[in-house]
Formats: structure tokens, sequence, C-alpha cells
């Protein structure tokens, strides 16, 4: 028989233990939003914000209302790329990361250059 255990659960309470899984789960976020995978992205961000920070704390940081962040990381209420990313940028704050991009190589960046 077909399991049908739930294991977002386990995934949040995993973020909350581990620090490291957290800000790998936060990464992660970020390049599946710089990649335009916005749903992806606020899957992850949803999985942090319950397992590692709360609604309350992350609302706070956004400067968002909870309910607004609630609706916003919900998987039946659509959310702009700029909620997701306000939520990104607190959640990473929280976390005390910074994200950053850098090219994939770079030499062939600074060649471009010239």
């Amino acid at each position: 028989m077909i399991s049908t255990h739930s294991v977002w659960p386990e995934l949040e309470a995993d973020v909350g233990a581990d620090p490291t899984y957290r800000d790998l789960m936060i990464a992660e976020a970020g390049t599946a939003f710089l990649e335009g995978e916005f749903e992806v992205a606020r899957g992850l961000l949803r999985t942090v914000v319950r397992g590692a920070f709360g609604y309350d704390s992350v609302a706070a940081a956004a400067s968002l209302p909870r309910a607004k962040l609630v609706r916003a990381l919900r998987r039946s209420e659509p959310a702009s790329a700029a909620t997701v990313r306000v939520v990104l940028t607190a959640v990473s704050r929280l976390a005390g990361i910074r994200l950053q991009v850098e090219p994939a190589r770079l030499e062939e960046a600074a060649q471009a250059a010239e």
C-alpha cells in the first residue's frame, strides 16, 4: 500500500534543528527565484518560515502584515515575485546570511568585459 504520510512536518523539524540545512534551503530558494521558479522558491521559503522562524518573526522582518505573509506562502494563493523576494530577503537576514550572485565562470566573465 502506498504511504500517504506527509514529509513536510519532518522537513520543517529538520530546518528548525539544523542551521546549516536551513541556510542551504534558503540558498536553494534564492537560486530558484533567480531562475524564475517562483513556486519552487515559495515552497522552500514556506518550509523555512514554518520550521525555523515562524510567521510572526518573518512578517516583522519583512515589514508585512502576518496575514499577507501567510497568504503569500500558501500553495493555493497567488503571490507576486516582489513578495517572494521580500520574504527571501527577510529570511536571509534572520538567518544571518547574505545571498550573492557570481558569474559561473569568472575567467569568461572577465574576457567578455574586455
